[in-house]
């Protein structure tokens, strides 16, 4: 129990596929990436079920952190039934894995980033902090547009199924004090 005003509910997943360096390890990134975009972004279909059942708010998000020792992925945020949450994103998760992603989501949410990618140049932050945080990994930021344009749906739907696992996820819940 913390001092907040309604319970956080994070799911935690685990990343196996460590070891990865340079562009292997970027591709890595990129596909997690798109994967979250397409499962969990704000127009994403699970999102807004959850957000229209009133589980989740504009805070809910998916990210993922890793390097070449570790990776995870973590979701959640505030929510007012903590349980009914957990079991809908677990069912949403298994869902996609399921059924398969679906093509046009898949290629729009790879346009998106590239997008968002070419329009981040704008920021001389951005460019700055990118090219040296990429650098110190060996790899060329620019190869992100060659990777995106690469990746496939096939990658995509087994990066799906070799991260998000029963046997790698933690659920913390934090309750009000």
């Amino acid at each position: 129990k913390m001092v907040v005003s309604q319970p956080l509910l994070y799911l935690g997943y685990k990343d196996n596929n460590v070891g990865l360096t340079g562009e292997k390890h970027f591709r890595k990134e990129t596909l997690t990436e798109v994967l979250l975009e397409i499962m969990l972004s704000p127009s994403s279909r699970l999102y807004n079920g959850l957000y229209e059942e009133g589980l989740i708010d504009d805070q809910f998000a998916a990210s993922y952190t890793g390097s070449r020792d570790y990776g995870h992925v973590i979701i959640g945020g505030e929510t007012k039934n903590p349980d009914e949450l957990s079991e809908k994103l677990k069912e949403g998760i298994e869902n996609f894995q399921k059924k398969g992603l679906r093509e046009e989501d898949f290629e729009r949410k790879r346009k998106k980033l590239m997008g968002e990618f070419l329009k981040s140049f704008n920021s001389l932050e951005f460019v700055a902090n990118n090219y040296l945080a990429k650098f110190f990994q060996g790899v060329d930021m620019f190869a992100y547009l060659k990777i995106l344009d690469e990746i496939t749906i096939d990658e995509a739907e087994a990066r799906l199924e070799e991260l998000f696992r029963d046997d790698n996820l933690a659920l913390s819940v934090i309750e009000p004090a």
